[in-house]
């Protein structure tokens, strides 16, 4: 069980890594205009990255072959996380650019 959840484990910490930094960016004012789409498509992400994970609560422990199906079925919802981690990245550093722009 431990290797499955190896890479959503690093998604999910960076996802969370991502939201600590902009709440704390937020209260300092350094970025004051954080689009409500970054938090929905981080939201998505950790939706996506822990729900394929969750499965395996539910996987019977004595078939073997049902892990050899579950990593194939997890990597959709895994790749749509990564995905949506991505895009809220690159939408946060957009807000970060024209928050620079602004200041000049």
């Amino acid at each position: 069980m431990v290797v499955i959840e190896r890479n959503n484990a690093q998604l999910i910490t960076a996802t969370f890594g991502i939201i600590v930094f902009t709440v704390a960016f937020l209260r300092v004012n350094i970025i004051e205009n954080v689009k409500t789409e970054f938090f929905s498509f981080v939201a998505l992400s950790l939706i996506f990255s822990v729900g394929g994970v969750l499965v395996l609560y539910w996987l019977p422990t004595d078939i073997p072959a049902a892990y050899f199906v579950l990593r194939h079925f997890k990597t959709i919802p895994y790749i749509y996380s990564i995905g949506f981690f991505l895009v809220g990245l690159l939408m946060l550093l957009e807000n970060i650019a024209q928050a620079e722009r602004q200041e000049e």
